[in-house]
């Protein structure tokens, strides 16, 4: 029953449903460092897990006794199921046992009364299984082997859905983040991971790591019952406090600092005791979320008090606001002849990169002077899609034809698409002068751009959260796994190459992956205009799983477009497989092994 070690688990009866004989016993047994129990309380409705504590009892709730212990007396019998009242394991976990106490993670029971009985666990109710018992005589019942081999078939599709969850994980593309007022950034941050099957977990903050600036907001989502707690100069608090009773079983408290907030600021300096209480999309309280602001540098530990001994750990770095760079990013404008009554025109958009979100200033110098102008922006997604924005900044230059524009825009994000995802184009468009055919520019703008901003790393940049560091140009870039593979987790590369010209000369390798099997290296390319292009190269690595091939390409460039002036993704594909539902955000049937992202591509400025 369960399966998962460590931060994961799967919760479900291996199999949920079973057919024996009268007179036959089953024994449960953990394969799980979740904890669980196998409950039988037809007629009765199961109860609840949680019950209000006696009045006097340090805290509000405890674990519901009904729930939290087994009605097997301790060193009895094997208890027996006739259909009708209560059997309930208790708490079942594989946590050693103390000295001389038997282990807790089995539980057997013996039917005597043929029917169909239902059964649970109080702890995850949505975790249900099913007992068919035929009469003594019955023949057609499994033996233990095809009951094994059933167990493994229910289990395998949520071993790769698993394996799914871990890859977006580390590919860091759960973390997202916003544009905060007065300059910060909010960042989003996933507390725990469910599958599309919601008895899929995974225990772990995406991601474990952060490093923000002071002032910035932190925001943790859960789709599962968790919790955050900074805890800085104490121990961290038990989520189950243990109370002996003169006679009975102990009292098991539901600790207040674990099940209830604690934020007795509102912000987070470093110092005291804060905690989210219990925070889940299904959690009894209906939050999801919980939010906290850092206002102090340093390095910050917490942990989720209800799984820590599962690995459920985090760090925030904080940094001081003036070494967290600011807007430290600077790209140039250029002129590109795109305005026939203007030239030399100069400019620059410095800015910061909080992931999906553009915060910065815009500087434009020698243009017409006493002259609004209108600051357009457009993209091209993952896919080469184009658009601009219908969103435009107006300003008016000074008597010397310069300016400044304060931007923040917040940027749609195909899902599931890793960053840097956005080639991003700033143009400075002068609306006073309507174009005829025909136009200048390549990009379908009838006025005319006295300059325009390509970024040569697109807006998300490689040095966001969660993502590689890795800078795009030079002549090497890595391939990434980015779980768009599933059931395969591994796998290393590169693109080597010399990008001067629209002829890509270079080198696709790769390591770690299938041995001695044949992939195809899929190359696309999307130019300024969002027209794209696709071919497919043989790739076939050794029996160590490596392999490497040389390609020559000439890219077509349409005529206007300046460089650099490309998209380009090339992507290690899996043809042997096509899936009903793609995991990749592109749209390819085929698993995607590795892949590597060129917001602009190999024609380098």
């Amino acid at each position: 029953m369960g399966a998962g070690t460590d931060n994961t688990a799967i919760n479900v009866f291996f199999p949920a449903r079973l057919t024996i004989r009268e007179g036959d016993t089953i024994s449960w047994k953990l394969e799980s460092d979740e904890i669980h129990t196998v409950s039988f309380f037809l007629p009765e409705m199961p109860p609840a897990f949680e019950v209000p504590a006696p009045e006097g009892a340090a805290g509000p709730l405890m674990v519901n006794p009904q729930a939290a212990f087994g009605t097997r007396a301790p060193g009895g019998p094997v208890e027996v199921y006739s259909g009708t009242g209560v059997v309930n394991s208790g708490i079942m976990s594989d946590v050693p046992p103390a000295p001389d106490a038997p282990a807790n993670d089995t539980f057997s029971l013996v039917f005597d009364t043929p029917g169909n009985y239902q059964f649970i666990c109080v702890i995850h109710p949505f975790m249900r299984g099913r007992v068919e018992v035929l009469a003594a005589t019955a023949t057609d019942v499994p033996t233990q082997g095809q009951i094994d081999a059933q167990g493994r078939q229910h289990l395998a599709p949520l071993l790769v859905e698993m394996e799914g969850l871990k890859a977006r994980r580390d590919s860091g593309l759960a973390i997202s983040s916003e544009a905060g007022p007065n300059g910060t950034t909010v960042w989003n941050v996933g507390a725990g991971g469910r599958g599309l099957d919601r008895q899929v977990e995974l225990f772990d903050f995406l991601a474990k790591e952060i490093t923000i600036a002071e002032g910035d907001t932190v925001v943790w989502t859960s789709p599962a019952f968790h919790n955050v707690t900074f805890h800085p100069g104490r121990m961290h608090p038990e989520a189950i406090l243990v109370t002996p009773q003169e006679q009975g079983p102990p009292q098991l408290r539901l600790n207040a600092e674990v099940f209830f907030p604690s934020k007795p600021l509102g912000e987070f300096d470093g110092t005291g005791f804060y905690s989210s209480g219990i925070i889940g999309a299904d959690s009894p309280s209906g939050t999801g979320s919980f939010s906290m602001t850092f206002t102090a540098a340093g390095s910050y530990d917490y942990m989720c008090a209800l799984h820590q001994e599962l690995g459920m750990k985090g760090n925030i770095t904080v940094v001081p606001r003036d070494q967290a760079g600011g807007l430290s990013n600077t790209v140039a404008f250029q002129d590109f002849g795109w305005d026939p009554n203007h030239t030399g025109a100069t400019g620059s958009v410095t800015y910061k990169p909080p992931a999906n979100s553009f915060v910065g200033n815009v500087s434009v110098a020698d243009l017409m002077p006493d002259r609004t102008y209108n600051l357009y922006l457009m993209w091209n997604d993952l896919t080469g899609a184009t658009a601009l924005d219908a969103t435009s900044w107006p300003f008016t230059t000074d008597v010397q034809g310069a300016a400044t524009v304060s931007v923040s825009k917040k940027l749609s994000i195909t899902e599931g698409a890793p960053l840097p995802a956005l080639q991003l184009h700033f143009l400075v468009v002068d609306q006073n002068l309507p174009m005829s055919e025909p136009l200048l520019n390549p990009l379908g703008v009838a006025h005319p751009i006295a300059i325009a901003c390509s970024f040569p790393l697109g807006l998300l940049q490689l040095s966001a959260p969660g993502t590689p560091t890795t800078a795009l140009n030079g002549d090497s870039v890595p391939l990434f796994n980015y779980g768009w593979a599933p059931g395969f987790d591994g796998g290393s590369g590169s693109v080597s190459y010399v990008g001067q010209n629209p002829t890509f000369e270079g080198t696709v390798s790769v390591a770690d992956l299938k041995p001695d099997f044949d992939y195809t290296v899929f190359v696309m390319s999307s130019a300024l205009d969002g027209n794209q292009t696709t071919m497919e190269i043989a790739l076939t690595t050794d029996s160590s799983g490596t392999g490497s091939v040389d390609i020559s390409h000439a890219f077509d460039i349409p005529e206007g477009v300046p460089l650099p002036a490309l998209q380009v993704h090339f992507l290690i594909l899996d043809k042997s497989v096509t899936l009903d539902e793609p995991a990749n955000p592109l749209g390819i049937p085929n698993p995607i092994a590795l892949a590597c992202l060129f917001p602009l591509g190999f024609i380098q400025m």
